[in-house]
């Protein structure tokens, strides 16, 4: 890849020095380097702009996911909120039963321990 790259970015500086060449030999020194400079200023602002629209679309995406993340966890939130309100309130059978099955566990370690 990083050969490719480099023998794309040779071609390129090839291309514009014939350019720049046959631009001043055509249209004389001074003008043919200002319409280079030109072409070359259009080349440069064109290239921003792409760049700038693809960066305006990744961030759109981010914000996106950003935006799906944030849900996701406000989702989860609410469980756990309905989940603890379900253990502290007046049904105290979904307390007691947690409550006896970790006892029932600890009870069943300490007796494998015991023996």
């Amino acid at each position: 890849w990083r050969t490719y790259v480099a023998n794309l970015a040779d071609r390129e500086r090839k291309r514009a020095a014939v350019k720049d060449a046959l631009l001043r030999s055509v249209e004389g020194n001074q003008r043919g380097i200002m319409h280079m400079a030109f072409l070359e200023w259009m080349s440069h602002a064109r290239m921003e702009n792409a760049r700038h629209a693809d960066r305006i679309d990744k961030d759109s995406k981010v914000a996106a996911l950003e935006k799906k993340v944030e849900a996701m966890i406000n989702r989860e939130a609410r469980k756990l909120e309905k989940y603890g309100e379900m253990l502290g309130s007046k049904q105290g059978r979904v307390l007691s039963g947690m409550a006896f099955s970790a006892w029932r566990t600890q009870c069943g370690g300490l007796a494998t321990e015991l023996e």
